[in-house]
């Protein structure tokens, strides 16, 4: 590990002055679990951490049957996993939690952290120069692309976004509150991750500038008869990135699904809403037969690398099991899903 200096500013606007007195030379931290594993890899060297974890009331959370989920930029993720609220109102957020790395981290890793961190490819960990490395290639086409890899496409860098808790954010319509030297700003999930961009001349995972940081996450209240799920697949069950992930939320009246939102992780250089297996779902008799052709159509297109194309076949089945899950315990089915 490097030297650096450790700031500790106690306001959000005293940080964003220090980032601009320091410019390049710093970064934010909070959690940490990202960025000091890349700096004690040598990839990320900053001479100034700007602390942003003595900055009170950023780590509440609070709901209100109006104005639905405030959670505060710096919660914990396990404080997110515990919160009676969260399980009570939103369980795709809590079960989504849970399911993030491992207690240890939890317990130091933020909500705000979770959703701005950056990729964990392994050529970006090892100081390939690669495009998140200031180089100009990506190595994932040629190289061993089995787990961190995306099987949709992308742009320039093939990684995939490693958010769970985006992936939920996502499919609950949430929006993200970002202060910086400029006025402050409220985001949606996707204007926030889009896919890799240019943010001040370099490759990003995220739009959010040097200066900004994510104060808060707003979920907007659930409505009647609405269920969600999330489930992952992963290569080590107790702790790891997804190879494959699904957040679902159905709007149901009866039997029938006035509405769905079905939010993919781990398979794209960003959360993948699936706006086809919506289609599939909205409006229908929640059946086996529907609940089956949902699960086969998942993608626009599909564009795996050479050695991940298995990942496809797993989105599908959690998908079909997800859907599964969620509709069997309330039996609006009947003999149906027998």
């Amino acid at each position: 590990m490097h030297d650096f200096a450790f700031l500790r500013p106690d306001t959000v606007a005293e940080a964003v002055a220090l980032k601009k007195e320091f410019g390049s030379d710093s970064t934010f931290v909070a959690g940490g679990t990202n960025l000091l594993y890349l700096m004690k890899r040598g990839v990320r060297k900053p001479r100034y951490l700007i602390n942003l974890k003595d900055i009170g009331g950023l780590d509440s959370i609070e709901f209100d049957e109006e104005k639905g989920l405030r959670i505060g930029g710096l919660a914990k993720i396990s404080e997110l996993q515990r919160s009676e609220l969260v399980l009570r109102y939103y369980p795709v957020l809590s079960s989504c939690a849970s399911r993030i790395a491992s207690p240890q981290i939890r317990n130091s890793a933020t909500v705000g952290g979770n959703l701005s961190q950056e990729v964990w490819c392994w050529y970006l960990a090892e100081g390939f120069d690669c495009w998140m490395n200031d180089g100009r290639h990506c190595y994932a086409p040629s190289g061993d692309n089995r787990y961190h890899h995306s099987v949709a496409g992308g742009y320039i860098c093939l990684a995939v976004h490693p958010s769970d808790l985006a992936t939920a954010f996502l499919a609950l319509d949430s929006t993200v509150v970002v202060a910086g030297t400029e006025h402050e700003k409220r985001l949606r999930i996707d204007e926030l991750l889009p896919g890799f961009t240019k943010v001040e001349g370099k490759l990003k995972q995220n739009i959010l500038k040097s200066d900004q940081i994510i104060t808060e996450v707003h979920v907007p209240p659930p409505k009647s008869g609405a269920r969600s799920i999330f489930r992952k697949y992963a290569a080590r069950e107790s702790f790891d990135f997804s190879l494959s992930s699904v957040a679902i939320l159905l709007n149901t009246e009866g039997d029938y699904c006035d509405d769905a939102r079905v939010v993919l992780g781990g398979i794209a250089t960003k959360p993948y809403r699936s706006t086809n297996v919506e289609s599939v779902l909205r409006g229908k008799r929640l059946t086996r037969e529907i609940i089956e052709n949902a699960s086969k159509a998942p993608f626009e297109r599909e564009i795996p690398l050479t050695m991940n194309a298995y990942r496809i076949q797993f989105t599908k089945e959690l998908i079909r099991s997800a859907l599964l899950e969620l509709v069997l315990p309330h039996d609006i089915v009947g003999q149906e899903l027998a």
